[in-house]
């Protein structure tokens, strides 16, 4: 187990390099597993067990533009109380909050003008729905990798043979880790 000194530390290097963030990555690649991140308190709340499924939709996206328009994005304060408020609600209900989620981005880039949703991350939404599932953008949008989640390992696995099948879509095969862990040296 680690103290919550490298904690603190490993959160304030990683700023300290990007210059920005929440420190999620750092938390999640220390801790693992599936979490709510509070940065304020830094504690960790567990989430329902959840089967997520990574696929990049073959297109990549530059982040830097979106972000602009973002920020001169009037009703800004809105879409992050929504955002926070659908977050919460990830505790409960994971497909319910990631629809609720997607749902929010696309108003929220529809009236910022920032190009969110392509016909691909459509598709992948749609397939996913289809499944029993919800997915979602992982970041910026406009490209890049979605991320979907299923209640059931059956619905994930139907979910996967369709993007695996698929001509553009590339699923990334994922694994929640337990934290961080030495693993074995190969001779």
């Amino acid at each position: 187990a680690f103290s919550e000194q490298p904690l603190e530390s490993a959160i304030q290097l990683h700023y300290e390099i990007q210059g920005s963030g929440s420190g999620i990555d750092v938390v999640a690649s220390l801790y693992g597993g599936v979490f709510l991140w509070d940065p304020q308190n830094q504690e960790r709340t567990p989430l329902p067990l959840i089967h997520p499924v990574v696929i990049w939709t073959g297109n990549s996206a530059k982040t830097g533009p979106r972000v602009e328009k973002y920020l001169d994005y009037p009703n800004r304060q809105w879409f992050v109380d929504n955002s926070k408020r659908f977050t919460l609600q990830f505790l409960q209900n994971p497909i319910t909050a990631t629809k609720a989620l997607y749902n929010n981005l696309v108003i929220m880039s529809k009236e910022a003008g920032v190009e969110y949703v392509t016909p691909e991350i459509e598709e992948i939404v749609d397939l996913a729905i289809q499944h029993d599932g919800a997915a979602k953008p992982s970041g910026a949008g406009g490209g890049d990798c979605v991320i979907a989640f299923f209640h059931t390992v059956e619905t994930a696995r139907a979910f996967c043979k369709i993007i695996d099948n698929h001509q553009t879509f590339r699923r990334i095969p994922v694994e929640v880790s337990s934290g961080v862990h030495v693993a074995p040296t190969q001779n």
